[in-house]
C-alpha cells in the first residue's frame, strides 16, 4: 500500500490504474488509508502520554511505562500492548538508553613503589632485547 501511494505521487495515471498495476481495488487503498490515520493519531496520543511523563521521571524504562499508561490507555479507549509501545518509542527515538556500565580496574594512585620505564627512547633493534611481563 505505501508502494502505491509513492507511486500515485510521482505518476500522473488514476488510482484506478495504479491499483490495478498491483492487482489492489481501490477501497482497499482508501481502508488503507483510513487505518493509516487511525493508527498515526494513536501513536501521537501515546508519545504524548509518555513525554509528560518523563517530565516527572526522565529514566523510566518502558515496561513501567506501559504499566503506568495502562490507566490512561483505557480511558482513551486505545489497546497498546507493551511490545507495540515498544515499537512506538523506538520510531519516535524515545527510548531510554541505557547507562553504560564501567568498572575501574587499575589504581595508580596507591602506596605501593613504581618502578621507572626503563626502555623509554629505546627503539628494540633485535630478538629479546626487552622484555616485559604482567602479574595481574
Amino acid at each position: 500500500m505505501k508502494t502505491v501511494t509513492k507511486v500515485k505521487e510521482f505518476r500522473q495515471e488514476s488510482l484506478s490504474e495504479i491499483c490495478a498495476l498491483f492487482n489492489l481495488k481501490r477501497d482497499a487503498y482508501y481502508k488503507y488509508i483510513k487505518r493509516y490515520e487511525i493508527k498515526e493519531k494513536q501513536e501521537h496520543k501515546v508519545v504524548e502520554l509518555v513525554i509528560l511523563r518523563r517530565k516527572t521521571l526522565p529514566r523510566s524504562g518502558s515496561r513501567k511505562l506501559h504499566n503506568y499508561l495502562l490507566q490512561y490507555f483505557k480511558r482513551a479507549n486505545l489497546k497498546i500492548g507493551r511490545y507495540r509501545l515498544f515499537d512506538i518509542l523506538r520510531d519516535n527515538k524515545t527510548l531510554v538508553k541505557p547507562k553504560k556500565t564501567s568498572c575501574k580496574t587499575t589504581n595508580s594512585y596507591h602506596h605501593f613503589h613504581k618502578y621507572n620505564n626503563l626502555i623509554t627512547g629505546l627503539t628494540p633493534t633485535k630478538i629479546n632485547q626487552v622484555w616485559a611481563t604482567d602479574i595481574t
